[in-house]
């Protein structure tokens, strides 16, 4: 059942990809918000099954398209959920090959996102996964 949906969304997205680049200009932005949601959907069923690379590259996309046609609330919008999934990334990484290995994503992460929010996000995430003395070991360097 699952394979079927997402081979219909797959489907819709080929076809609205094909009809949007012809459209009247009237109803462009309208098919590309769409087609928009419909890559934001498939990336959200990428991103529960914790494939959070084909994710981040299925927002990539949306985030492309949305610009490229000024479609800004989209735009921020898959800008927030690339940043929130880069975060997730980190996470995983950092539990599986310890901090460094993670620092990519974090810093990513942090580009994404205001730098308020960030570095409290990240001091949150570091005080989770760090015992004290790496802690302190980690604000000494």
């Amino acid at each position: 059942m699952q394979q079927r949906s997402l081979g219909d969304i797959k489907r819709r997205i080929s076809t609205l990809h094909h009809e949007a680049a012809f459209a009247n200009p009237v109803e462009k932005p309208e098919m590309y918000t769409l087609l928009c949601k419909y890559y934001l959907l498939v990336s959200a069923i990428a991103y529960d099954q914790m494939c959070l690379d084909e994710s981040i590259g299925l927002i990539n996309r949306v985030i492309t398209i949305a610009e490229e046609n000024t479609l800004y609330d989209v735009w921020s919008f898959a800008l927030r959920d690339r940043g929130l999934t880069y975060l997730e990334r980190a996470e995983i990484i950092v539990s599986l090959k310890g901090f460094a290995a993670a620092q990519a994503d974090l810093m990513r992460q942090r580009v994404i996102c205001r730098p308020h929010y960030t570095s409290n996000a990240i001091s949150r995430f570091i005080a989770k996964r760090l015992s004290c003395s790496q802690q302190v070991q980690l604000k000494h360097t």
